[in-house]
């Protein structure tokens, strides 16, 4: 969960002063709390409205979102039998490079 509490279905990362790094710990419940199905499948929002990148986790996969402006600065994750997964076009090494490179 978030902080013990359900994790909201949307999320507005704001790394304008800092990278962020979001862990979603337990994505197989819904708002209410309630241990979702294996059958179901609940899909989060991610947003970078920064001007650094940021990463989300379920503690076992990392998944790198970029910032605002570049390809990537917003995701959407599902959350399938308790395992996490981002649709996100950069790995981490592409991230660096390109904040090295300035594209960033």
């Amino acid at each position: 969960g978030c902080s013990s509490l359900p994790c909201p279905s949307c999320f507005r990362l704001d790394t304008s002063s800092s990278v962020i790094d979001l862990t979603i710990s337990n994505c197989g419940y819904d708002q209410s709390g309630n241990a979702l199905s294996t059958a179901a499948m609940r899909t989060y929002t991610l947003v970078n409205t920064g001007s650094k990148s940021a990463t989300v986790t379920d503690g076992t996969r990392k998944f790198w979102i970029t910032a605002r402006g570049v390809g990537g600065s917003s995701v959407s994750c599902e959350c399938y039998n308790g395992d996490l997964v981002c649709g996100t076009p950069a790995s981490e090494g592409l991230v660096k490079s390109l904040e090295v490179a300035g594209s960033l």
